[in-house]
Formats: C-alpha cells, sequence, structure tokens
C-alpha cells in the first residue's frame, strides 16, 4: 500500500507534496485527501484551494491558522507550488516549525528541487509524494505497477511497446483503455497495446509481420515501403520480425504447443500447425542468424535502418 492511502483525517500531518508530471498518479493522491477530508462532517466548510499565481505564501498561512469550522480539521490545496519564489517558499518552512495541527496543507506541483529547504523539508518528513514520466525507465516502472495493481500481468515486450505507441496520449487515460479492452483476460501482450491504444498506421506494423511469414514478396515489399514511408523504425519492425520467428521456432520444437508469451492472435491451433510445418529447422535457424546479424550491423555500423530492413526481407524469400 503507498504511503498516502493511510493517511486520514485522524492521522494527517500539517503538510504534505505532491510533485511529478504524471498527472493520472498525482490526481489518485489529491482525491484520498479530498475524499477524507471533505467527508468529514462539516468538511466543504474547510475547504479551500490557492494558486500561487494569484496570492502570496502570507494568505495562504493566514488561512491555515484559522480555527476548524463545526469539523475536526481543515483542508488546503495549495497548485502551482514550484512557481513561488524561494523567499516565499520559506516562509511556509518557517511556519511549518510550529504548524498548526488542525490544518492540512497539500501543495501541488510538478517540479520539486531538492536543493531548496522547502522541498528539502517535505522530502526530509518523508511527505513528498512525486511521480514522474519524465524518462523510459520511471514509464515503464509506472506501466507495470499500474497493471500489477489491476491485477494484470504485462510481459517486457509489451512495456516496451506501451512507451514507444503511448505518444503525447495521457498515461492514464491508455492505462483506462488498455484495462477496458482486457476486461477479464488478465494477461496483457503487445497485440493488444496495438489495438487498444494503437493507431490504424500502428496496427499495420502487426499486419507486415505477419505476411513477412505467410505472404507474397510484392505484398511484403509494398508493406515495408508504406511503414517507411511513415516513418516506422525500421529497428521496431526487424525486433518484431525476430520475436515471431522464435515463436514459430518454439511452436515447432514443441510439436505446436503454445509459447506462454505468445501474442492471442498467433495461438489458434491450424494456425500453429500451419506455421511449423511451413518452414523446416534450417530456413528457420537461417532466419534466426539473419535478425542476429542484422542487429549487429545496426549497432555496430552506419548503414541505414531502412537498407538493412530491405536486405533482410530479399534474403529470407530467395535463401
Amino acid at each position: 500500500m503507498e504511503a498516502y492511502k493511510k493517511i486520514t483525517v485522524k492521522n494527517f500531518k500539517p503538510f504534505y507534496g505532491v510533485f511529478g508530471d504524471a498527472n493520472f498518479l498525482k490526481d489518485r493522491v489529491i482525491k484520498h485527501f479530498k475524499n477524507q477530508f471533505l467527508n468529514q462532517a462539516g468538511g466543504d466548510l474547510n475547504f479551500e484551494v490557492f494558486d500561487s499565481d494569484q496570492v502570496d505564501a502570507r494568505k495562504i498561512i493566514d488561512s491555515a491558522k484559522a480555527v476548524p469550522m463545526l469539523a475536526k480539521a481543515r483542508f488546503i490545496e495549495v497548485r502551482n507550488t514550484d512557481s513561488f519564489k524561494t523567499a516565499e517558499l520559506n516562509k511556509f518552512v518557517e511556519f511549518f516549525k510550529k504548524p498548526v495541527t488542525t490544518t492540512c496543507l497539500l501543495f501541488i506541483g510538478i517540479k520539486a528541487p531538492k536543493n531548496k529547504k522547502f522541498f528539502k523539508l517535505l522530502n526530509k518528513e518523508k511527505r513528498l509524494f512525486e511521480y514522474s514520466l519524465s524518462n523510459r525507465r520511471s514509464q515503464k516502472s509506472i506501466i507495470k505497477q499500474e497493471c500489477k495493481s489491476h491485477g494484470f500481468q504485462i510481459n517486457k515486450e509489451a512495456v516496451e511497446m506501451f512507451v514507444n505507441f503511448v505518444g503525447d496520449q495521457d498515461f492514464g487515460l491508455a492505462l483506462d483503455k488498455l484495462f477496458l479492452f482486457k476486461g477479464e483476460n488478465k494477461k496483457i501482450d503487445s497485440p493488444d497495446i496495438i489495438e487498444s491504444i494503437g493507431t490504424q498506421g500502428e496496427a499495420q506494423i502487426f499486419k507486415f509481420v505477419d505476411n513477412f511469414f505467410v505472404g507474397k514478396l510484392p505484398d511484403v515489399l509494398a508493406e515495408a515501403k508504406n511503414l517507411l514511408d511513415n516513418n516506422t523504425s525500421p529497428i521496431l519492425i526487424i525486433n518484431l520480425l525476430a520475436r515471431q520467428l522464435r515463436f514459430i521456432l518454439y511452436f515447432k520444437s514443441s510439436k505446436g504447443k503454445m509459447h506462454p508469451a505468445a501474442p492471442g492472435w498467433l495461438g489458434g491451433k491450424f494456425r500453429r500447425e500451419n506455421l511449423q510445418r511451413k518452414f523446416t529447422y534450417q530456413k528457420l535457424y537461417h532466419g534466426h542468424s539473419l535478425f542476429y546479424d542484422a542487429d549487429k550491423t545496426l549497432k555496430t555500423t552506419s548503414t541505414e535502418d531502412a537498407l538493412v530492413l530491405e536486405n533482410i526481407i530479399f534474403d529470407w524469400f530467395f535463401n
């Protein structure tokens, strides 16, 4: 359980902070505080919202000193806290030396620089909740945590694809779409990401990957050109091709048994049997070497990515 969920109107401290660019996670914290304080008797009478663009620190402090009206505590939201100048933030630091214990202040913002006394104090008191989507590592961590907390299992490739495809969509909205799409099916893989939050153009990637193994060369070349014209990453395409080849090899070596990480649209028994009969082990191992060499070329030479993909297509169909 996250620490903020333990905070109630009976055990709260005088001040907390919630910061970061992951708005949907910040909103959960804010909602929790509101539920705790506004649902008490007289809660609405003891709730105020201030914005740093409109008031100074002194006005907020004066409001915090007010006595609760027909309630146990007052609750104050302070928005855009990081817009306050350092001198204003330091006024709160002084106030916190002898805070009013019947008022809970929740400071909200995006940046929380720890070199400032105000944020250093929040962090020291373990009352600073930060939620960042600023880099891939934090994004992937949040995706995995959210899936787990909602009872879903998401594989590594699906996490990577979520980060690649979510773009400028709201992360919370994208996750809601994904969970709604999956319903009672608790396993999430790459095609689920495409179908739930991807665009039609992104879905064409999987059509190409599928046709690479079962289609005709002219169609595959046309689809590859269309993907590249739409600025689809050749590296992403090659990785997905290698992934599908691994599943086909698994089907063949296990006599059609379903790989636990294989996407649902590869799962039909008839389809698996056709795929394993279509290719010899020699052909599949050749494909493995082909993708391995392509990956090495992409990482160690300046060869154009699109050219590497084109060479893979011709090599696969003619060798």
